[in-house]
């Protein structure tokens, strides 16, 4: 399809693109994609095409949910880090018998809580801030008319240029 073919050529340029659909006609350009997006709301095609399901079909989410996978990356990253860190230091100390058994497994239970901990922040993400604002104002009717909406850490939500009048119903 022409999306798929615009796709390619902008990937081999050198660019990284993302593609946002929920149709059969999206499939081919949503596999095509470094970063693909379905609605939930879209064909199956697009769902088992799709890298990211949206739960909201509003382009908006689009920025939220590559902040929320960026910031997911980050934890699992910190996680990893603390592990290995924490096995590099204490295994060594625990096999020469340097530490205490029952320190060790103290500090092999504070290392796991630290790890779940720092996991179960994820839970609060877009919570606090503009976004929070912005989805308790949706979901009150109190959205303000004019301005752009904006999603977690700033980011100006993705507006389509033009909107057809069949995409609209």
């Amino acid at each position: 399809t022409r999306r798929s073919s615009d796709l390619r050529s902008l990937q081999a340029r050198g660019e990284r693109v993302a593609m946002a659909g929920d149709g059969i006609n999206d499939g081919p350009a949503l596999a095509a994609a470094d970063l693909s997006l379905a609605f939930v709301s879209g064909t199956d095609v697009a769902i088992s095409a799709a890298d990211i399901i949206l739960m909201r079909d509003d382009l908006a989410a689009v920025p939220e949910a590559i902040s929320l996978s960026r910031a997911t990356l980050s934890v699992i990253r910190r996680n990893l880090a603390w592990a290995f860190t924490y096995n590099v230091a204490a295994i060594p100390l625990a096999a020469a018998g340097f530490l205490n058994p029952l320190i060790a497994g103290a500090a092999m239970t504070a290392s796991s809580v630290f790890v779940v901990t720092n996991s179960v922040r994820l839970r609060r993400f877009g919570t606090s801030g503009q976004a929070h604002r912005n989805r308790s104002r949706a979901r009150w009717g109190t959205q303000r008319a004019a301005g752009p909406r904006l999603a977690p850490a700033g980011l100006a939500a993705a507006q389509p240029p033009a909107v057809r009048a069949e995409e609209t119903r």
